[in-house]
């Protein structure tokens, strides 16, 4: 044991003799301390976020030249006419008519924005168009079967501006935090991208005032004395004539509460009218009675989910609160027998209300009166 330990030992002298003979290091000389940089003041021409970029200044010629370079497709134009249109002059985000929401797809061109599967499709055509100069039976053929109209814009040269003003904005975004322009051009190029912007909205609004309306495969003249109130009357026009039975309904419901008190029979007053629940809306009556019978006479029995596809979609429009009061009053008057999964549901039914109301998972269907 005494001659391992003492092997042990040598070798960890031997380790301590080599640490010993290997030279040391020099020691790092210190640096002097570097004191920070003084405060500089940006020029008087640059704002607070070009001082941190450095950009060199270019004559205005030179950068004008190389804003008309910029290139802009045909999609980006018609996306700015758009905007133009459907949002500056005339915002049409919540079309309204008779109290309901209609979405609208525009097109510009051929190229759609907006909804894909929006009610209601309003066209525009520009001079770039290839149906431009097309005879008017060609436009109302379009028009007549898709429930839409379109709109062929004067032709003022509003797409020129609009071009440079796409190509000024493009030029200005890709550079505002270091516009190559001295202080005394830096104004001239901003006079030149606002007054573009405002001649591109003149003459738009020039071209609208001065287009051609084709709805629904007619062509109409539009009330209004600016633009705002000719696209107005467009999509008015269009709501009107896609939805011709939407006035059918004369007396639309309030609340699910009417829908309860049409079942039990009871009178719908106000302060100063009182009328009976059996004489509202009796065209619409008639109609959907008069569908549910030749239902009927073919042998089928058809669900609420048929009643609203067709009642709130064109050319009724009507909403689905007016759809289940229509249907209430129907079986108030035991004209028709409501069904819940193959079962007769009573007029007296606390449940129905819910069930005309889409409110409940059971199966509803219609079937004849029970004489």
């Amino acid at each position: 044991m005494s001659k391992k330990k003492k092997k042990i030992d040598r070798s960890k002298r031997k380790h301590k003799d080599m640490r010993r003979s290997s030279p040391k290091e020099p020691k790092a000389e210190k640096q002097p301390r570097q004191e920070p940089p003084a405060h500089r003041e940006p020029p008087a021409h640059q704002g607070p976020l070009d001082f941190f970029l450095s950009h060199e200044e270019r004559p205005l010629k030179e950068v004008l030249e190389e804003v008309h370079q910029c290139p802009v497709s045909p999609r980006e134009r018609a996306a700015e006419l758009r905007r133009a249109l459907c949002e500056t002059i005339c915002p049409v985000h919540d079309l309204r008519y008779r109290g309901r929401s209609f979405s609208c797809r525009c097109i510009i061109d051929g190229m759609g924005f907006g909804p894909s599967k929006a009610e209601l499709q309003v066209h525009f055509l520009t001079p770039e168009a290839a149906q431009y100069r097309a005879k008017n039976q060609v436009l109302c053929n379009a028009t007549r079967e898709a429930h839409s109209a379109i709109l062929v814009l004067g032709n003022t040269h509003f797409l020129e501006p609009l071009v440079e003003h796409l190509q000024f904005y493009k030029f200005y975004m890709d550079h505002f935090l270091r516009l190559p322009l001295s202080e005394t051009d830096r104004p001239v190029f901003h006079q030149q991208y606002s007054g573009l912007y405002h001649k591109t909205l003149d003459l738009t609004e020039e071209a609208v005032l001065s287009g051609k309306a084709v709805i629904c495969g007619e062509v109409r003249a539009l009330a209004g004395t600016t633009a705002r109130e000719k696209l107005e009357a467009l999509f008015l026009s269009l709501a009107e004539a896609a939805y011709q039975k939407q006035s059918l309904i004369q007396k639309p419901l309030k609340d699910e509460a009417d829908v309860w008190n049409i079942l039990l029979g009871m009178e719908s007053f106000t302060l100063f009218d009182v009328k009976s629940p059996e004489e509202d809306n009796p065209a619409a009556q008639a109609d959907l009675l008069q569908w549910l019978e030749e239902r009927f006479a073919a042998g089928s029995r058809p669900s609420l989910d048929d009643v609203f596809h067709r009642y709130t979609t064109m050319p009724y429009g009507w909403l689905p609160l007016d759809v289940s009061g229509v249907l209430a009053h129907l079986a108030a008057d035991q004209k028709i027998t409501v069904l819940a999964d193959g079962s007769e549901v009573s007029n007296r039914d606390p449940n129905l209300p819910d069930l005309l109301c889409r409110k409940r998972t059971e199966a509803i269907a219609f079937a004849p009166a029970q004489q």
